[in-house]
């Protein structure tokens, strides 16, 4: 498949692609992947029988600054959709209601402000995402850099996590280094990390995001039409799935509770992040594509689809056939 035919998919309309016989070359093998549903639930851990929450994983997600618990609850929901075992929401004394009533299977607590709060957050989780609704402030810096510190374990960095970081990723690279680590910015996002413009980012978003992602030693999930995932050694995935009704305030954060899932649940090592990281990014759009419509649609018709998303089976493809992408219009 051509990049052009998955930046303009208007024009497009349904793209098959199929095989003309090309063998897996060294030169191939550097090519951007393309992920369809066949790669993507080849890989998605199966859930036992006898899983409970703990075989299931913890996840702790930290935002809901003030007037933002809303980000929080949709990262949340998100996460509880994709099959976390335990959640808690750590967010801004002032959100803590609202999050007690928007998502009540949660455990709330405020941002810590002591060791022993810090401490408490890091020795109950098997995951810890950043961002959704945080804030971006010297205090909510401090915040992410003390949380970083004390935890070695998988990240998922989204939305003012990243900010607080503009145009410094040197010292988000020293904190990040040396554990699976994901981090989601959409090419706003990526263009304050890098200190350049978002132009730059759109016209280069099949390649700008392979020097970060070697810098940080994070996987990098660029948000867009298509998303494009870099490996910290080198590896491209693309994941064209998802229609306009994401383009929607709230829907990063969605993703965040999805990538952070099956970030804790898949086994550790940068393959790994990395083929959580896509996955979720192809569940995340399938889920929208599952909803037929673009105006009219929600992101709680999004999250209702997510079982959807998650337990269908690619169909049967004809012989030959690479990948069927979805027209938009």
């Amino acid at each position: 498949v051509k990049r052009g035919q998955l930046i303009a998919r208007d024009v497009c309309g349904e793209v098959t692609v199929l095989d003309i016989g090309l063998t897996l070359s060294d030169l191939l093998s550097r090519l951007p992947c393309l992920i369809d549903a066949e790669w993507v639930h080849a890989r998605i851990p199966a859930i036992p029988v006898s899983a409970h929450k703990g075989t299931r994983k913890r996840l702790a997600i930290v935002g809901g600054g003030k007037g933002m618990a809303g980000a929080a609850i949709l990262a949340g929901t998100g996460a509880l959709r994709s099959g976390i075992g335990l959640l808690r929401i750590v967010c801004a004394e002032e959100s803590v209601p609202s999050t007690h009533a928007g998502i009540p299977a949660a455990i709330v607590q405020t941002w810590p402000r002591t060791p022993e709060e810090l401490a408490d957050l890091t020795a109950n989780t098997d995951c810890i995402a950043i961002g959704p609704g945080l804030g971006n402030s010297e205090d909510t810096r401090d915040l992410v850099e003390r949380i970083l510190l004390a935890w070695n374990g998988p990240m998922v960095l989204d939305a003012d996590a990243l900010n607080v970081f503009s145009s410094d990723i040197e010292s988000l690279s020293k904190l990040l280094k040396g554990r699976p680590s994901i981090i989601t910015p959409h090419p706003a996002e990526m263009a304050r990390l890098l200190g350049t413009d978002t132009a730059a980012v759109l016209a280069g978003r099949f390649e700008i995001g392979t020097s970060a992602a070697a810098e940080t030693g994070a996987t990098v999930l660029l948000k867009g039409s298509p998303t494009i995932i870099f490996s910290p050694s080198g590896m491209r995935y693309v994941s064209a799935s998802g229609t306009a009704a994401l383009a929607t305030g709230g829907s990063g954060d969605v993703l965040t509770g999805i990538a952070a899932t099956l970030l804790a649940q898949m086994a550790e090592g940068e393959e790994k992040s990395t083929e959580a990281a896509a996955c979720a990014a192809f569940i995340h759009g399938r889920a929208a594509e599952r909803c037929r419509f673009v105006r009219g649609i929600t992101l709680e018709d999004v999250l209702q689809a997510l079982p959807v998303a998650w337990n269908e089976r690619p169909s049967e493809l004809m012989v030959g056939t690479l990948a069927e992408l979805e027209g938009h219009s």
